[in-house]
């Protein structure tokens, strides 16, 4: 099958493909926020005015490639109108925010996030598109391979999850969900006709690899989902090869899983503990290791967490709230401001003082209401009838199914975290450029 061209007029864009592609590049590895953390972490002097001018730098570029071929972007925005809506609700929202400034930046940073997936989705083909996924998540991932290793003061989390790998990002917990959206990216690029499927795969397996060392129980499970239901898919329509792939990938994060929750064996306590027995036994020959005990004793205190309760309890706080504000929500970032504003009620039963809901999708009904939510599950949900005929006859393109693995891995990634509608994230742009391409792709099958 010939591979679908971009989305956009008979005329080419006036952007040569060289700038546009090394544009598109340096802005998603900005929303991806790889060391970004590091390099410029809260509470250092003058971090937040650095990390405004790069942003704002980032929406000037996207600006350029608005106006190079700006009708071909409002059609296509125009036929999202509840993402469109969504955003002017957000806008709106600073009317009834206690903090207007803070709505207003925020809903700044959110639309000029649609707008550079927008043009990500109607200025590339998919194949470019993953091409360039694929180089910033492989940047991601060397970094934290090297922040965990060469700079483990950096790279390896202290405190409550010491020991536990966040490369390059501020949390476990975020290397969590951006390893299982890479994943998802190289798994597609895998798929695509003629790709170097070795090098997609070895993408794929340091995904996995990662996230294991992350110690990411939601992410783990989020993969889990996702490939379980690719690799079933692929197996119903005869391509075998890649759905054993997905299939095996899912046994090994339940193993990984596993290990984890039942056993409190985590993977870079293992490692760190198996290190250090090779080293000692390099030092004296006659040392004796006994590696079980010494990874049980140097699990972290997180280990005897039960997160899922956890977030279960503090759902039912924020549904409260929610029930308090029901239609229009507090206003875009108005919720979580401590104890100056409606997160007390949450600070004041939590004494882990939470931050944000762990889940986007709570997280949006808490800042713009059910109104809110509902506005992006209406999008998603005729989206999915759209393909839905497609998914049954078994008649998915490879574009479309890469799409879907894209979208479904944001999606489940904002179960356990939240990214869904954020400022300035990666998940926020690759859920509109993924809903835009496949609801051209739906029409045009259609």
């Amino acid at each position: 099958m010939a591979e679908p061209q971009p989305l956009q007029p008979a005329s080419r864009w006036e952007t040569p493909d060289l700038v546009a592609g090394a544009v598109a590049l340096l802005a998603l590895l900005v929303y991806s926020r790889t060391m970004m953390y590091h390099l410029l972490p809260p509470g250092m002097e003058g971090a937040r005015t650095a990390r405004l001018v790069i942003y704002f730098a980032v929406y000037g570029a996207t600006g350029l490639l608005v106006l190079s071929n700006w009708r071909v972007v409002l059609q296509a925005m125009l036929r999202e109108k509840f993402v469109l809506l969504l955003l002017a609700l957000a806008a709106i929202s600073s009317l009834w925010s206690q903090v207007p400034g803070t709505s207003l930046e925020k809903t700044v940073g959110v639309t000029a996030c649609a707008l550079f997936g927008a043009c990500l989705a109607l200025r590339f083909t998919w194949r470019r598109q993953l091409q360039l996924l694929a180089a910033v998540f492989a940047l991601a991932m060397t970094a934290s391979l090297a922040a965990a290793v060469l700079l483990p003061d950096m790279g390896i989390m202290q405190g409550l999850h010491e020991g536990i790998w966040r490369g390059a990002f501020g949390h476990k917990n975020i290397l969590g969900k951006m390893l299982c959206v890479s994943g998802a990216v190289f798994f597609a690029l895998a798929l695509q006709p003629g790709a170097r499927r070795g090098w997609c795969l070895a993408g794929f397996w340091i995904s996995l690899a990662l996230l294991a060392m992350a110690c990411s129980k939601a992410s783990l499970l989020s993969w889990m989902l996702l490939f379980l239901a690719l690799g079933v898919y692929l197996l119903a329509t005869g391509r075998r090869r890649l759905a054993i792939t997905a299939l095996v990938s899912v046994a090994l994060a339940l193993g990984s899983f596993t290990l984890q929750r039942q056993f409190k064996l985590l993977p870079p306590i293992i490692v760190a503990e198996v290190s250090d027995c090779v080293a000692r036994k390099a030092d004296d020959g006659s040392h004796h290791c006994d590696l079980l005990a010494s990874i049980l004793a140097s699990a972290p205190d997180s280990v005897d967490l039960n997160t899922g309760e956890g977030r279960l309890e503090l759902w039912g706080h924020l549904a409260v709230k929610i029930a308090e504000r029901p239609v229009l929500g507090y206003g875009l970032g108005a919720f979580w401001l401590g104890m100056d504003g409606p997160s007390a009620y949450v600070w004041e039963r939590e004494p882990w003082h939470p931050t944000h809901a762990h889940n986007g999708y709570v997280d949006l009904a808490l800042h713009l209401g059910l109104l809110g939510l509902g506005l992006l599950l209406a999008t998603l949900f005729i989206l999915f009838l759209r393909v839905l005929p497609r998914i049954a006859a078994g008649s998915l393109d490879v574009d479309t199914l890469g799409r879907g693995a894209v979208l479904g891995a944001v999606l489940l990634a904002n179960i356990g975290e939240s990214s869904l509608f954020a400022a300035n994230a990666l998940l926020w742009v690759l859920l509109v450029a993924t809903v835009i391409g496949l609801d051209s792709a739906g029409g045009e099958a259609a």
